[in-house]
């Protein structure tokens, strides 16, 4: 499933792991395991924000992603099912009948 990963970084927390190198560290390894379709990085309420998408196709997959944002940048963590135009168009076609 198409699924939109939010991560939130805290300022003194995104600060320090600019420094040591570990938010790089840690964006680097869970995109190589999600492999993302696209991802953005921008300020949201004051906070480093990342948006990546990507497919979750097994439910185990959500620890692994979401763990190293936790553990290693005090970031909090959201994951959205998200769909294509196209996808939309279908779900409302059944939906309508």
């Amino acid at each position: 499933m198409r699924t939109m990963l939010k991560v939130q970084i805290p300022v003194q927390a995104g600060s320090k792991s600019i420094q040591d190198g570990s938010l790089a560290e840690t964006v680097k390894s869970v995109f190589s395991r999600i492999e993302p379709e696209a991802a953005y990085f921008c300020a949201e309420g004051g906070k480093r924000t990342l948006y990546a998408f990507f497919d979750l196709a097994d439910p185990t997959e959500i620890c692994p992603t979401n763990e190293p944002f936790f553990i290693n940048l005090d970031a909090e963590v959201e994951l959205v099912p998200c769909m294509t135009q196209e996808e939309l168009e279908a779900g409302m076609a059944k939906t309508l009948g």
